[in-house]
């Protein structure tokens, strides 16, 4: 490899360019340059819900293929193997360098797809062939076809390297290392007539499974998109300013491996002289704690107060990591003084050991040493007392005793249709929780359905406020004469939508009330507003309601 090369690798870029009724229920660069980028703090992904917010983006990525299209195919080729004159398979590839001086070029691509035999079981017992003399074709945009030469492959990171001569200069991508979750981006690829492909997503991060390495990233097609989808493999991810994220390596499993790790392993095959690209073998398995699923992440935390750092899966019989006493279910929480939140983050963590290191790794198969924080489990528990329970609220409260500091959460009391919550509960020391019982059950009219709200305004001209279901036998209420049907407007003066408005307004009339509600089982006085639907005209008056910490209960 030429020291011409050499320099068009350092100049390459590392930034670059969504009752009745009721009960219904950029410009091409000479000479770019390397832009770094921190590690992502990377969430279990979730494709997004599609929405008005999500069309619109569709709309806007629509726009910005149909604009970058053009400049996207200078650095995009076909490449084909074949073994003895037999097809393998037909993929894609991107130039990452071209020698001026030899007019050569290094197309990178995936080695997935001279692999001519996959792991029988699991691809972290091996087992996988690959056909490393393969016949290399790549496929150039002006039409023509010349022989390329395979000059490298790397199993674990799935990265092949070819050389091919090319006549004229050639365009090379820009590269943007961070890769934000549920980032817009499209997958490029070429068919086998050359034709682009763009495909449209989303990119995600999960944990891998048994047949997956730890350096990949997901890709959430927008549309499914599964016709051809192996042309795409070993094209680019590219954000929506034309910058290269990643490298899909396996279209049909959704893969591609982010640009973090790419530029990594590129700077490891300069530094070794183009021989290999090595990796430190830990002897273990791994998964993200933020990745798992929720109720396991909150599982860890109550258990070991622990909600970050890789979960060991499986440790190697006679490796280090089993000398070490590592076991299955311990937390691998630092490498070499870095925090580790996924997979990813860990690899790129190799890779950079490798890269920095000192010892003389010029020779495979040399030990270095990996600093490594591990937490080893053994969980407690503690017996608690029951303080007391509410029945009607639903929530009960208990105390424990606890050695170390404990973190309270923050409130917020609006809540927006499909957020997404968590149900809390507060530490206190009251006796019981009141609550004014009205004798009444309701319904809001604002969630009945389309033709009984309609029906309501048309005969009312009301479209808020509470339905009267059941009016409790004896009760105030129905002394006041409400009836079923009638409509609850206003408590206290404050117009009320729904059941849960009505919720937050009887507690804080217990809350501000100078009632003396220190024993239960008396009563207050709530002002009512009742609009009468069999005589259509309204009233408001004093409700008397008994106050009590028992479920209500509605009297036929």
């Amino acid at each position: 490899m030429s020291s011409s090369s050499e320099k068009s690798m350092h100049k390459r870029a590392m930034e670059a360019d969504p009752t009745s009724g009721e009960e219904q229920a950029q410009p091409k660069k000479k000479n770019p340059g390397r832009e770094e980028a921190p590690a992502p703090l990377p969430v279990r992904s979730a494709r997004p819900a599609l929405s008005i917010d999500r069309l619109e983006a569709k709309m806007k990525a629509r726009i910005e293929r149909d604009r970058l299209a053009p400049k996207l195919a200078k650095y995009l080729l076909g490449i084909s193997f074949s073994v003895g004159g037999k097809p393998l398979k037909r993929c894609s590839g991107f130039w990452i360098d071209w020698n001026e001086e030899s007019k050569t070029g290094i197309v990178l691509t995936t080695a997935h797809l001279i692999r001519t035999k996959n792991s029988p079981v699991n691809i972290w017992l091996g087992g996988e062939e690959y056909a490393s003399h393969a016949n290399v074709t790549v496929h150039l945009l002006d039409g023509t076809s010349p022989e390329g030469q395979l000059l490298y492959y790397q199993p674990h990171y799935d990265l092949a390297f070819v050389r091919v001569r090319v006549d004229e200069h050639v365009q090379l991508p820009f590269f943007q290392e961070e890769v934000k979750l549920a980032q817009e981006v499209f997958r490029l690829g070429r068919d086998n007539m050359l034709d682009l492909r763009i495909t449209y997503g989303w990119a995600e991060y999960q944990n891998p499974t048994m047949y997956e390495r730890y350096h990949n990233m997901y890709f959430d097609s927008a549309g499914g998109a599964k016709d051809d989808k192996e042309y795409d493999n070993g094209g680019p991810v590219i954000d929506l300013d034309g910058k290269v994220l990643g490298m899909s390596n396996n279209s049909k499993s959704g893969t591609f491996i982010p640009s973090s790790i790419l530029l990594k392993c590129v700077d490891l095959w300069k530094k070794y002289e183009y021989k290999y690209i090595p990796r430190p073998h830990l002897g273990m398995t791994f998964e993200a704690i933020k990745l798992l699923e929720p109720a396991h992440v909150e599982k860890l935390w109550r258990m070991y107060n622990i909600d970050d750092g890789l979960v060991v899966q499986k440790v190697s019989k006679g490796s280090h990591a089993e000398k070490f006493g590592i076991q299955r279910g311990d937390i691998i929480e630092c490498i070499n003084g870095k925090c580790i939140s996924t997979t990813i983050e860990l690899e790129n963590v190799l890779a950079s050991i490798c890269k920095d290191s000192s010892d003389n790794l010029n020779d495979l198969n040399v030990e270095i040493h990996v600093s490594v924080t591990v937490h080893l489990l053994d969980g407690t528990s503690a017996e608690g007392q029951l303080l007391y329970y509410q029945p009607h609220y639903d929530l009960a409260f208990v105390k424990v005793r606890v050695d170390q500091s404990v973190q309270v959460p923050s409130f917020h009391e609006e809540v927006m249709l499909a957020q997404e919550v968590f149900r809390l509960g507060r530490d206190n020391m009251y006796k019981y929780i009141p609550r004014p019982h009205l004798g009444m059950s309701f319904k809001a009219i604002k969630l009945l359905e389309p033709a009984h709200l309609d029906k309501i305004w048309r005969m009312y001209n009301i479209d808020d406020g509470l339905v009267v279901r059941k009016v409790s036998k004896g009760s105030h209420a129905e002394k006041f004469g409400i009836q079923r049907g009638d409509i609850i407007e206003c408590i206290n003066g404050k117009c009320i939508s729904t059941t849960i408005e009505l919720e937050n307004v009887l507690a804080s009339i217990c809350k501000d009330s100078s009632d003396n509600l220190n024993d239960l089982n008396v009563e207050i006085h709530v002002s009512v507003g009742v609009f009468h639907t069999l005589k259509k005209h309204r009233t408001t008056g004093e409700l008397p309601a008994s106050v009590s910490d028992l479920g209500e209960v509605i009297m036929d």
